[in-house]
């Protein structure tokens, strides 16, 4: 059956209701993954049971962790082509997108913004995705441009997390293998998922401090301590 993509888009508007600035979603969401994450981390454990109990639920935070990073960045797709230029025209050059006649008719019909259809059929099914689709539409290296963008109490991204590239790709390979493998002997650890999901959060806080540099809106990132000040606590 041929896909209908200003439906699947439509019914995506749907699901997220009124809720459409991504960094609110994405808090909410991160904020989610914490609790569940320090519920299990402080589980007893002295039973065989309480053991493999924990050992199967923690292989699942790889996958929420990646929810909230693909969704996130599809967001901040949308935002940069919807922004205009340069952003629209080198949208152009995102090499696996390809939208036929149809969809384009049928666009303005529905109100469907550019954004939004091709934030929604781009390929994100590792990091390396994210960072190339970033890279073409921002003109320059997303690494370059995102690396030195600073956090909150702390130094840039870059120096704060040195291996940042290779623990955000971590977390897109350990979704695959909890997902797709029957009997995955790789090891998850509590300060392994800790630290992907404290990679995972500064990464957004830096680029939406890029997208203010960029003059691009950003969402609500809080700067006041509150239900989010965990966030920022800088815990390892």
């Amino acid at each position: 059956m041929k896909r209908d993509i200003v439906q699947e888009v439509e019914a995506k508007r749907k699901r997220l209701g009124r809720k459409r600035d991504p960094v609110s979603l994405v808090q909410n969401r991160l904020f989610g993954i914490f609790l569940a994450f320090e519920t299990l981390r402080k589980m007893p454990a002295k039973q065989q049971e309480e053991r493999e109990l924990k050992q199967e639920l923690i292989r699942y935070f790889s996958g929420g962790l990646v929810s909230c990073l693909e969704g996130y960045f599809r967001f901040i797709i949308r935002r940069l082509i919807d922004h205009g230029s340069p952003y629209r025209e080198n949208a152009a050059r995102l090499s696996d997108v390809r939208i036929d006649f149809e969809t384009i008719t049928r666009m303005e019909a529905s109100k469907v913004t550019a954004g939004e259809i091709i934030s929604h059929l781009v390929k994100i099914s590792s990091f390396e995705d994210i960072s190339r689709h970033l890279t073409t539409l921002l003109g320059t290296s997303y690494f370059a441009a995102a690396g030195p963008m600073p956090l909150h109490r702390m130094t840039t991204f870059e120096i704060e997390h040195p291996q940042a590239w290779e623990t955000l790709a971590g977390v897109f390979h350990d979704r695959h293998v909890a997902c797709h493998e029957l009997d995955p002997r790789a090891p998850w650890t509590f300060s392994g998922t800790r630290r992907q999901w404290r990679v995972g959060l500064h990464l957004i806080e830096a680029n939406e401090r890029l997208l203010r540099v960029k003059r691009v809106k950003p969402g609500k990132w809080p700067t006041t301590p509150g239900r989010l000040l965990f966030l920022f606590s800088g815990n390892r």
